[in-house]
């Protein structure tokens, strides 16, 4: 009986194994008919790339800080402003490092205060960058303005300046 059993057992691995070299052999086969008598060179169709896909293809300098903008997002009290400001870069490309500042100015365009950010922000890879900022209004003189300026930080990217002026909301 134990004998009969290793007989079938056998038989049954010699089935399989035979099955699986019967299909091996006809895909060979099947994929034996799809294949080119004489080899040729492929053909490269050629179309139109999508619009992000373009903008990304040319990542290479100089670029130019293409338009920046600031606006206000919330007033705490009457001495602190929140902004928000954003530079976009052309050709759009991730990683180029930018440079913020802002000043307050009076109603003179004068500079009443200054701040260049020790923060290099680089450009995400649509060529944007925001910053997120507040500031007191606190001075002698009344606030009239707020002015940001971002600028390339390395020169052999280019020496593109963006600045952008907003009146500060009385």
């Amino acid at each position: 009986m134990a004998s009969r059993r290793r007989s079938m057992r056998q038989q049954l691995f010699n089935r399989r194994d035979a099955l699986k070299v019967l299909a091996a052999i006809g895909g060979a086969a099947a994929a034996s008919t799809l294949l080119p008598e004489k080899w040729i060179q492929p053909v490269v169709e050629a179309g139109v790339l999508p619009t992000h896909a373009q903008s990304t293809l040319l990542c290479e300098p100089p670029y130019a800080i293409d338009r920046c903008q600031v606006y206000d997002i919330y007033r705490e009290t009457f001495t602190y402003l929140h902004y928000v400001s954003t530079a976009y870069l052309k050709p759009a490309c991730a990683g180029i490092p930018l440079k913020f500042v802002h000043e307050i100015l009076d109603e003179n365009m004068e500079i009443l205060y200054s701040f260049e950010s020790s923060v290099v922000q680089e450009t995400n890879f649509r060529g944007e960058v925001m910053m997120i900022f507040s500031t007191a209004i606190g001075f002698e003189r009344v606030a009239h303005w707020v002015s940001v300026t971002w600028k390339i930080v390395k020169p052999e990217y280019g020496t593109s300046i963006c600045t952008a002026t907003e009146p500060i909301p009385q």
